[in-house]
C-alpha cells in the first residue's frame, strides 16, 4: 500500500502492546518475541518537509495482524496516504479572480490546505561566535524582552516545546570581530542571533550542535494563502489568486458555499478533460459515501461512462450557481468534488525586495535583493497579478525589477546624451556629467 511507502505502520502478526515511545511501538508476540516497529519522530526531509508518527495503540492493547499501529502526516487515520483534500468544485469565471490558471479559494478551503512544515535554522560553530544567553543579555539587553528570552537555553538555543512567534530568537549569538584598520583597531561585537520571521507559529521540536553548526528545527503549520500553489492528481496546477469569505463564495442548489474555483477556460487551454471526470464522479462518492475506482485504461468511453454513473445515482454533472451578493442565478455550470493538493511553491518563498539604491550590475541585470536574491514573475503568478487588475505591478516587474529598457523610469534609466553639451559627448559615464545635464 502506498500509506505504508509514507510510513504507516501495521502489525504483522498478534500480540500484546508491550510499550509505545516517539521512536518505536514494541509488541509481545504469543510465543514471547517482541516486534519492534521503528516510528518517525519529526524526522526532516528536503525542502521544509518532514514525517512524524501518530500511534493509534496504547500499552496493553491486544492487535491483529494487519492492524494499524500508527500514521503519518502524510496518511490519514485509516492509514491510508492522504497528501490533499477533497474540495467541493465550480468550473466558473468568477470576478476575474479565476483568469487563465488562477484558482479562488475559500476560507474554509485555506484552512483546509493548511500544510506542516519543518525549518532548520543554524548558526555555525566558530571561535568568532559565541552563544552565551548571559553575554549576551549584557551588550544587547533591548533586543528581546525577558518574556522572549525565557525560553532560551544555557547553549542560546531555544529550548524544545517553546512556541515562537514572528520576532521571538531562534538563537541568541554575538559575533567578535578582531582589531582592523576598518574598525579603526577595536574589537566590534555584533548581534548574530536568529530570529523566527514567519506569520505563523512555530514549535520548537529540537536543537542539535555539531562540529560546523548549530541547528534548531521548528514546526509550523501554514494555511493556504493568496500565491501559493495548487494541483490535482489530472496534471492541472494554477496560483492561488484569492482567498475568498465564505459567505461571499458562490452557492449551490441547498445553499452551501463552494470551496474552489476555477476557469472553465483552462480546460481547453490545457487540454485535460480528465479533471471534469473526477470533478463529477466526486459527486457519486459524495452521494454513496464509497470511492469511486476508475480503470486506467477503460475500452468504454470515459465521458459516457461517466453520465451512466450520474445518472443511475439520480445527479447532473451541472446546476445552477446562486451570487450571494446580487441572489442572481448562474445556470449550468459543472460542479462537483476536486481532490487538490498544496504544493511546496508557497508565496512566502517567492517574496523578495531590492533597495533603490542597489539597481542595475554592470551587465545591465537586476541586482539580487535579500538572502535568497531575486525572484523572477512567472506566467502563472503574472496570470494572478493580471486577474486582479493589477497592471501597475506587472510594469513595475518588467521595467524595474526586469532588465533595463528603453521605457524605464528614470529613476533606474540614464538620461538620453545631449549631441550639443560637451559633457554627454565626452563620456558615456553619467556620473562626469554635471547636475542637469539632460
Amino acid at each position: 500500500m502506498v500509506g505504508e511507502k509514507m510510513g504507516a505502520r501495521r502489525a504483522s502478526s498478534a500480540g500484546t502492546v508491550e510499550s509505545v515511545s516517539k521512536d518505536a511501538i514494541k509488541i509481545k508476540r504469543a510465543d514471547g518475541e517482541i516486534d519492534n516497529y521503528e516510528l518517525y519522530n519529526n524526522f526532516p526531509a528536503n525542502h521544509k518537509g518532514y514525517v512524524r508518527s501518530i500511534p493509534t495503540v496504547t500499552k496493553g492493547a491486544s492487535v491483529k495482524p494487519g492492524q494499524l499501529l500508527a500514521h503519518t502526516n502524510y496518511t490519514d487515520d485509516k492509514g491510508d496516504a492522504a497528501v490533499g483534500v477533497n474540495l467541493k468544485t465550480a468550473y466558473l469565471n468568477w470576478r476575474g479572480v479565476t483568469f487563465e490558471d488562477a484558482v479562488a479559494i475559500s476560507e474554509s478551503a485555506a484552512r483546509k490546505l493548511t500544510s506542516e512544515h519543518m525549518y532548520k535554522q543554524r548558526l555555525p560553530v566558530d571561535p568568532s561566535v559565541s552563544t552565551d544567553p548571559k553575554a549576551y543579555k549584557g551588550l544587547f539587553p533591548g533586543r528581546f524582552t525577558t518574556e522572549q528570552l525565557k525560553h532560551i537555553g544555557d547553549d542560546g538555543m531555544a529550548k524544545s516545546g517553546t512556541k515562537l512567534n514572528r520576532g521571538d530568537p531562534v538563537a541568541v549569538a554575538i559575533r567578535t570581530r578582531e582589531p582592523s584598520p576598518g574598525s579603526l583597531g577595536r574589537r566590534m561585537r555584533t548581534d548574530d542571533s536568529l530570529v523566527w520571521d514567519h506569520d505563523y507559529e512555530g514549535v520548537v521540536v529540537d536543537s542539535v550542535s555539531g562540529d560546523d553548526y548549530h541547528s534548531v528545527y521548528i514546526r509550523s503549520n501554514a494555511p493556504a494563502e493568496e500565491g501559493d500553489k495548487l494541483t490535482i492528481r489530472a496534471g492541472g496546477k494554477g496560483i492561488i489568486s484569492s482567498v475568498i469569505p465564505d459567505s461571499q463564495m458562490p452557492l449551490d442548489a441547498n445553499g452551501e458555499p463552494f470551496e474552489q474555483l476555477l476557469s472553465p477556460l483552462g480546460i481547453i487551454s490545457r487540454t485535460n478533460p480528465s479533471q471534469l471526470i473526477e470533478t463529477v464522479m466526486g459527486k457519486v462518492a459524495k452521494k454513496t459515501g464509497k470511492p469511486v475506482y476508475i480503470e486506467s485504461f477503460p475500452k468504454e468511453n470515459i465521458a459516457e461512462w461517466a453520465k451512466k454513473q450520474l445518472a443511475q445515482n439520480e445527479l447532473s454533472p451541472e446546476e445552477d450557481v446562486v451570487d450571494p451578493a446580487s441572489g442572481k442565478t448562474i445556470p449550468k455550470v459543472l460542479t462537483g468534488y476536486l481532490y487538490s493538493m498544496k504544493v511546496k511553491h508557497t508565496a512566502e518563498g517567492k517574496l523578495s525586495g531590492r533597495g533603490a539604491g542597489q539597481g542595475y550590475t554592470v551587465d545591465e541585470l537586476p541586482m539580487s535583493g535579500g538572502p535568497e536574491g531575486s525572484k523572477r514573475l512567472g506566467s502563472l503568478e503574472s496570470s494572478a497579478v493580471a486577474g486582479h487588475g493589477a497592471m501597475q505591478v506587472l510594469r513595475d516587474a518588467k521595467l524595474v525589477r526586469g532588465t533595463t529598457t528603453t521605457g524605464a523610469t528614470s529613476a533606474w534609466a540614464r538620461p538620453p546624451r545631449n549631441p550639443a553639451c560637451r559633457w554627454c559627448t565626452r563620456s558615456s559615464s553619467p556620473t562626469s556629467r554635471p547636475p542637469g545635464c539632460r
